[in-house]
């Protein structure tokens, strides 16, 4: 595996996919999604059915297939271990989950996260208080390792993508 691996991640309407392509365009890095693919089905098909294993299991394997595909190169990727934390147990994920990779978490307040959300077209939107529940295990579960918050609300598309740039030059020396 690379040393030069970050992932992006947050809750739905964060900026992670605008800002994951951004800074891998900028550092010349592969850009990846773990779960944009049958691994992401299988992800929450196995939260909505309560088996914290197979979430432990469909999220696993999509990070372990896109850090492979990548192939020792740079890589930016489009969510990764949080997004697994937020659909387990704390004591559960942690006592089983082994694959950290550097993430810095993109936050926004909730009726952010609501505006945004309304605004794409043939997205079912849940209800507040399930983005406001999710927003809080984001935020809860970023305590399990070092890396930046970065607030897409409350800067502009440049200031954050100077801030990711810095965090991914951090990783790429080894800070």
């Amino acid at each position: 595996m690379t040393d030069r691996v970050v992932a992006l991640d947050g809750h739905d309407a964060a900026g992670k996919t605008t800002l994951a392509k951004l800074l891998a365009d900028s550092v010349g890095a592969q850009y990846l999604r773990p779960f944009g693919n049958s691994h992401g089905a299988a992800l929450m098909l196995a939260y909505n059915n309560g088996d914290s294993e197979g979430v432990l299991s469909a999220g696993l394997r999509g990070i372990t297939e896109a850090l492979d595909q990548a192939a020792g190169r740079a890589v930016v990727l489009d969510r990764g271990w949080l997004t697994i934390a937020t659909l387990l147990p704390t004591d559960f994920f942690m006592a089983r989950w082994r694959l950290w990779v550097p993430t810095a978490l993109l936050w926004c307040d909730l009726p952010t996260t609501l505006r945004r959300l309304g605004q794409r077209k043939d997205e079912k939107l849940e209800t507040a208080a399930w983005h406001e529940d999710f927003l809080a295990r984001y935020k809860d579960r970023r305590l399990f390792c070092d890396g930046p918050t970065i607030r897409t609300d409350l800067n502009d598309l440049n200031h954050c993508l100077d801030e990711l740039r810095a965090y991914f030059g951090e990783i790429s020396r080894g800070s």
